[in-house]
């Protein structure tokens, strides 16, 4: 018999919550702030699917995990604040916060686009999924994660184009399974 464990209540784990499909989506805003690490400052968009489908999959997701590791993933970080310090890669920064700004104008009447990224709760946004593989200690896998965005009448209308997948730049190897053949020796 197993031996019972203080604070068990069945759950199931992460690999079973189902995975957002690459893709175009028209989102809702929910929050934005600059958050600072030790390599810059980023823009994160914590948003959540407003039409179709998939319309609210990420407070779906949210109310299905269990209470002590409940976590947030409509999240997009991957939006650099450009340093102006001629770089290329400071140019690709610039670049998509210009696109940022083109998407959420041409997504929300009215709208002009003024550096303050507090007046972008409940605005509109075309975002982008792209499937990316990770890792982790030894478990392995295939998801999606926000890349870009695009305006939400291209997403309505199918007129977006999906990234390639992002794969693992350093894949870990694991040794090729072993074959029976002969299970007689097998206790069962």
């Amino acid at each position: 018999m197993i031996p019972r464990f203080n604070n068990f209540k069945p759950e199931k784990s992460a690999s079973s919550r189902e995975i957002l499909p690459a893709g175009g989506y028209v989102c809702k805003i929910l929050k934005a702030e600059i958050q600072t690490n030790d390599w810059g400052s980023q823009l994160v968009l914590s948003f959540d699917i407003s039409e179709g489908e998939y319309k609210d999959f990420f407070k779906t997701d949210y109310n299905s995990q269990p209470e002590d590791r409940k976590k947030w993933r409509g999240v997009w970080r991957r939006i650099n604040i450009p340093t102006d310090d001629g770089s290329q890669e400071d140019t690709w920064r610039q670049n998509k916060i210009k696109n940022l700004a083109a998407c959420l104008q041409d997504s929300n009447a009215g709208y002009v686009w003024d550096w303050d990224e507090t007046k972008l709760k409940d605005k509109a946004l075309g975002i982008l999924f792209r499937e990316f593989e990770w890792e982790m200690e030894d478990r392995s896998g295939v998801s999606t994660e926000a890349y870009s965005c695009t305006d939400i009448d291209s997403v309505r209308a199918g007129k977006f184009k999906i990234a390639k997948r992002r794969e693992l730049k350093h894949k870990v190897t694991a040794p090729a399974p072993t074959s029976v053949t002969d299970d007689s020796d097998l206790p069962f």
